[in-house]
């Protein structure tokens, strides 16, 4: 399910309903992610920025979003190094910095691994020639 469909399911997937302050909290949790990708962010910061504990914030997050934060955190960031290769002359190790990597290996990695192709190949594939 794409982040972005996610906030207008109103329960879990037992029907159980989400409290409306929490999915609120969920909700600025996510605009944060979307807005600081590459940055890190450990779930005892996301706890305090939201003011769930950990197993309320874990189950709270994948009910709004369908997603687990970490699933979440590595689709946003998936998403900005798709939109980094095709739309700029960032280099590999430009990006890879950029997104928080220790090393240009470190990226290329987590894109095969993410996208089933290497960066290199993505931009060739998606080059933006506009």
């Amino acid at each position: 399910m794409a982040p972005d469909a996610a906030f207008s399911r109103a329960a879990d997937s037992s029907g159980r309903r989400i409290r409306q302050r929490d999915r609120a909290q969920i909700e600025r949790l996510t605009a944060y992610l979307e807005s600081h990708v590459g940055e890190p962010l450990r779930l005892p910061d996301m706890e305090r920025m939201t003011g769930l504990g950990t197993a309320k914030l874990k189950y709270v997050f994948k009910a709004v979003t369908g997603m687990t934060v970490r699933e979440y955190q590595n689709h946003l960031k998936e998403q900005k190094i798709r939109r980094l290769l095709s739309e700029t002359e960032l280099s590999v190790a430009q990006i890879s910095e950029r997104m928080g990597f220790s090393d240009p290996s470190g990226l290329t990695r987590f894109f095969v691994n993410h996208a089933g192709v290497s960066p290199t190949e993505y931009r060739k594939a998606h080059r933006n020639t506009d």
